[in-house]
């Protein structure tokens, strides 16, 4: 299933797609945008081929989220790029869900509205003067998609804000940025507990910075956040409110023989999730993606190498700065796989043992989505590789559907949407 926007003009769109946010969640897709849209895919009937049923979205809605700003007392422009969406559980007809740029984040209420049309009004058609008082009618039209503000959530962060997540118990939720985690009640926007508070006398000493966060999926005391330095730190409010008392250090140590000039750029964690069975965390920096078992900090159930064929080219892309994207993890709904973009239109399938995996193509080249690349740790031990390489285009967001077989991949001005197998042996990935 594939989604090309055709609003606006091809070079307006990839302007605005490129380094987009993205969600899955249920029955529906968001995806936002550096023009501050956030665009709204919804589930349609699926058809059904072989053994496996097809998951299709189509174009549900659209509303513009954030609109740029100045900040008078930083002198500073605020940009209306989305850097982050999270769907909130759930509990009423109506959708909700969070959205972020760099400083603001908002509440919104998407729901279906019956339009009300007032006819029988006195001086309709023109009229000058009346004959005759009669009381106008209100008529009750169709119903259409309305997105309402609900409440906006400001001034608690000093640097661009990387997280969003919400808390098991769906009244509060997190936000992070460089050197906070703060915790918010959803009803209350003018107070906020800092959960996390690294403190810094002088920002040209700042060695350490916090580039994601989440809460746990089923626990409202445990939250962990991922670090620059490439550890993760699970907290624990019920040991301790001040997070250096209460955390648990998910962290390799550093091998001083292997460290280099890149060593601290591609070591540090661009992303790190939970799983839905709340017993793992995935893990994704530069090179590598690890999983690490909650009960075990120190060592990782598995560290590879997913994108080796990248350190040969490390001088390469320092000049060219692609050595500072970030690309994201997402896991599967049965906490079985992982799912994570890389260059050349492709993203990788891996096992959370890391026994198996599989490349896949995001281009309109590949309608059947036939791997371009696959990897067995048991039959051979070849490393995994791109059959070419292309730096300009790459995917940096990549969901997973939380109850089912399907990923969702932003790349340049389009949304793919892959189907996996709903029935396949345990040593396959569900989309060979």
């Amino acid at each position: 299933v594939i989604f090309f926007f055709k609003q606006k003009t091809a070079y307006e769109i990839a302007q605005r797609l490129v380094g987009s946010e993205m969600c899955i969640r249920d029955s529906y897709i968001s995806v936002g945008d550096k023009g501050g849209r956030i665009i709204l895919f919804k589930r349609a009937q699926g058809t059904s081929k072989g053994s496996s049923k097809i998951i299709d979205y189509g174009y549900f809605n659209e509303f513009q989220s954030h609109e740029s700003e100045f900040d008078e007392l930083k002198s500073t422009e605020i940009e209306e790029k989305i850097n982050r969406i999270e769907w909130l559980n759930r509990q009423y007809h109506s959708l909700f869900m969070l959205t972020t740029n760099d400083k603001k984040i908002k509440l919104w209420k998407i729901f279906n509205k019956e339009e009300k049309k007032v006819y029988g009004l006195n001086l309709e058609g023109g009229a000058k003067a009346l004959k005759s008082l009669k009381i106008p009618k209100v008529k009750k039209g169709g119903k259409v998609v309305t997105a309402q503000l609900k409440k906006s959530f400001q001034n608690a962060h000093d640097y661009h804000i990387n997280s969003l997540s919400q808390c098991a118990d769906n009244e509060h939720f997190l936000s992070a940025d460089d050197l906070r985690v703060n915790i918010w009640n959803m009803n209350i926007n003018n107070e906020v507990y800092s959960a996390v508070d690294v403190p810094v006398e002088n920002k040209d000493d700042i060695s350490e910075v916090i580039t994601s966060a989440s809460f746990h999926p089923t626990d409202p005391n445990i939250f962990m956040f991922s670090s620059s330095k490439g550890a993760i730190k699970l907290c624990d409010f019920r040991v301790n409110s001040q997070y250096d008392k209460c955390s648990m250090d998910y962290c390799l140590p550093e091998d001083s023989q292997k460290k280099n000039f890149f060593s601290e750029i591609i070591n540090s964690i661009s992303y790190a999730c939970f799983t839905k069975n709340a017993n793992y965390m995935f893990s994704r920096d530069y090179i590598t993606v690890k999983t690490w078992d909650l009960r075990k900090n120190k060592t990782p159930v598995l560290n590879l190498k997913l994108c080796g064929y990248l350190e040969r080219k490390l001088c390469d892309l320092y000049e060219s700065e692609n050595i500072f994207d970030k690309f994201e993890i997402s896991a599967s709904p049965d906490s079985q796989y992982m799912v994570t973009g890389t260059y050349s239109d492709s993203f990788h399938v891996v096992d959370r043992l890391g026994g198996s995996a599989v490349t896949l193509s995001a281009t309109f080249d590949n309608p059947k989505a036939s791997p371009i690349g696959m990897y067995n740790n048991e039959l051979e031990k070849k490393p995994i590789t791109l059959p070419t390489f292309d730096f300009s285009h790459k995917i940096q967001q990549a969901c997973w559907h939380p109850n089912s077989q399907a990923i969702a991949v932003a790349n340049y001005n389009c949304l793919f949407v892959f189907n996996g197998s709903q029935a396949q042996a345990q040593h396959l990935l569900p989309f060979i």
